[in-house]
């Protein structure tokens, strides 16, 4: 099936489906028809639903009323790549290796639906399909437009599934992963005024407040000598996680080299491992503090200064409650008489994924089989906010399992694949649907 695979691959991600940039919008149309005509040739049952802007694809095959319904979630639009960013190819002609093929989007996302149709196909064509199948293939994933969830809640009545599957970003150190939960962010902004117009430092130096200085002694106390939020009540809704699961954790291959290639000096890490605190733990990054003289340039005093700041959160932790207990951190450590503005954007909840259910223990076999090796439940350290959309209108049992390899390059020009990885992946679709 691997030559199969190579050949719609190559048409498929030919299509620059850039959702980005509106002067692709035929590309998407093409691409979406090709889609259409792919799945009408192996007897599916297909609606095109274009009043959400782009097309939205619902390919749907019905084996028996006595089976049971699985819905495979994905995305056929890419991010943009320049041919200058590229060496001298085409960022959008296939170049297989030996050990990888590089495309753009042959990671993000193009590689994991067509993986799944083709060995559906497969099963369809030997009499070996053991579910009924819909396909929901959107167009709008890379630009994090409302129109997907809006569709859904809409159209919720179309899907009935027993089971989800989604299929996206990197594995880890290439072992077998069922994703178990998302953390999830918020940004905030934070603006703070000490004057009404930049003062200039021969006669105002050292005597009035710097913003930029107040603010590097507000976020000086965000964290204590042990690499802990210092809010109160920043950890109260924080789920514990055992001694056990720390240990299995801290046995997962990790190489400090692989933080060198970024050429970090140091982490902050204390009495946890590396995925221990990506996964499980939360925490606060100040993303940018920016401030700008107008008037005397190198030799004034700022009268303003912005400070960008993401928060990353973790199961149970409410983004109302740490807003608010933001809030009144902000008001209690800033000096009174600075003039200050907050504001929040893009916040939800984090999510969990219940592991209770047979279609997980059955893709957990599976995955053993191929990989000769033990599952990894992975509390991810990204967010993927269609899974709780799902969740709450079409079903509770997601299997979120990501199939790239480590070092794919996910959202880089240079995506790549590892073709020792596409094979076990058409495996594991081909043995995971089958009677």
């Amino acid at each position: 099936m691997i030559a199969e695979y190579y050949m719609h691959l190559k048409e498929y991600l030919s299509f620059k489906s850039i959702s980005t940039d509106g002067n692709f919008n035929n590309e998407i149309q093409t691409c979406s028809n090709r889609l259409k005509e792919l799945f009408e040739q192996n007897n599916f049952q297909v609606e095109v639903v274009s009043n959400y802007w782009n097309p939205i694809i619902i390919a749907s095959y019905f084996v028996d009323n006595n089976l049971e319904n699985g819905l495979i979630y994905g995305h056929y639009d890419v991010q943009n790549a320049n041919q200058i960013d590229w060496r001298k190819e085409n960022p959008f002609n296939l170049y297989i290796g030996k050990d990888k093929v590089i495309w753009r989007g042959v990671v993000d996302n193009k590689w994991q639906t067509l993986i799944h149709i083709l060995s559906i196909i497969k099963l369809i064509k030997e009499n070996n399909l053991w579910y009924n199948i819909t396909f929901i293939l959107e167009w709008e994933e890379e630009i994090g437009s409302p129109w997907i969830i809006k569709f859904i809640e809409e159209n919720k009545q179309k899907f009935k599934a027993d089971f989800i599957l989604i299929s996206d970003w990197n594995i880890v150190k290439n072992l077998p992963i069922i994703e178990s939960g998302f953390r999830w962010w918020f940004n905030s902004k934070l603006e703070i005024k000490t004057a009404n117009t930049d003062l200039h430092t021969w006669i105002y130096g050292g005597i009035v407040s710097n913003p930029i200085e107040e603010l590097i002694n507000l976020f000086s106390k965000l964290y204590d000598a042990n690499n802990q939020v210092t809010i109160p009540y920043f950890y109260y809704e924080v789920e514990e996680f055992n001694v056990n699961q720390k240990i299995l954790n801290s046995k997962i291959p990790f190489n400090q080299e692989d933080l060198t290639n970024f050429w970090i000096s140091q982490t902050k890490l204390k009495d946890v491992d590396f995925y221990t605190k990506s996964w499980w733990l939360p925490c606060i990054e100040i993303t940018g503090i920016n401030s700008w003289s107008t008037e005397f340039f190198k030799n004034s005093i700022p009268n303003t200064a912005t400070a960008n700041i993401n928060f990353r959160l973790v199961n149970n932790q409410k983004c109302d409650s740490i807003v608010n207990l933001f809030k009144e951190w902000i008001k209690n450590n800033l000096p009174k008489n600075i003039e200050y503005k907050l504001s929040f954007d893009q916040y939800s909840k984090p999510t969990k994924i219940s592991l209770q259910n047979k279609f997980v223990d059955k893709a957990e076999k599976t995955l053993t089989e191929i990989y000769a090796n033990k599952v990894i439940y992975l509390r991810s350290w990204w967010s993927l906010p269609i899974i709780d959309i799902f969740q709450t209108h079409v079903s509770n049992n997601i299997l979120s399992i990501p199939l790239a390899n480590e070092d794919s390059n996910m959202h880089w020009v240079n995506e790549n694949f590892e073709i020792d990885l596409i094979k076990k992946w058409l495996e594991f679709s081909y043995k995971f649907f089958q009677k």
